[in-house]
């Protein structure tokens, strides 16, 4: 009888996780498409492709820098494997490399920044799903839409376009205290990554093929049709 009762206790409690992250993807998807939905009503359908251009080209460049890092760390730190801050310090150098790569071709600071504050903000949300903490993601999460939209008024009036790009990068960065949380409890171990390295590798290549399809248009309409129709092509997408 009171194995049933646990089991039952058990039962619900994967479903309020379920939820809680359910209710903080459904809050956080509504915030995200009504402030690009708005912002499309007060800036020029050239300003929202170039914005739509610059997140693409820091997407790309940002999975890149992940090295398959964001699903290593979900599996096997729900294994209880400390394989997270190997990870994370390996994808640490390759997302500064990625940056200082892309401002050498697109000269935006803005943009390198971007990449380095989404492989933060990938790892750690992953960290916290692998630790199953679904409630401190699901308020990571709403967190950062928050401050996205917060922030992208004030720096779209000093940066223009490329202040919400960097409106975007600032809010990735609000697990960032995870960073040091991480490399505090675990040891760097490149003997147990290597061991896992085909696994990496394989959840690499599944995140360049997905986020490359999911950002490739953006970039070909741009130098192909303009800004403007990349705008109007973006704001149909939201």
């Amino acid at each position: 009888m009171v194995n049933k009762i646990v089991k039952i206790k058990n039962l619900f409690k994967k479903f309020e996780d379920l939820t809680a992250i359910g209710i903080s993807n459904f809050i956080g998807t509504a915030i995200s498409t009504l402030f690009w939905l708005f912002l499309a009503t007060i800036i020029t359908t050239e300003q929202y492709g170039e914005i739509s251009y610059l997140v693409a080209i820091g997407s790309i460049a940002s999975i890149f820098a992940l090295v398959g890092g964001g699903a290593t760390i979900n599996v096997y730190t729900a294994k209880k494997i400390p394989i997270a801050s190997t990870v994370l310090l390996i994808s640490l150098i390759t997302s500064i490399i990625s940056a200082l790569a892309v401002l050498i071709i697109v000269q935006n600071i803005i943009v390198s920044i971007y990449v380095i504050a989404y492989v933060i903000y990938g790892l750690t949300t992953a960290y916290y799903l692998g630790e199953k903490q679904f409630k401190k993601y699901s308020k990571i999460f709403i967190i950062q839409k928050i401050v996205f939209v917060g922030l992208s008024f004030p720096l779209y009036y000093i940066f223009d376009s490329n202040g919400i790009v960097l409106a975007i990068a600032l809010s990735f960065l609000v697990p960032v205290h995870t960073v040091y949380k991480i490399f505090r409890e675990m040891k760097i171990n490149f003997p147990l990554l290597q061991s896992k390295k085909k696994f990496m590798l394989n959840n690499y290549g599944k995140d360049i093929s997905r986020v490359i399809s999911g950002q490739i248009d953006k970039i070909i309409i741009a130098p192909f049709f303009g800004f403007a129709l990349l705008g109007n092509y973006y704001l149909g997408l939201q």
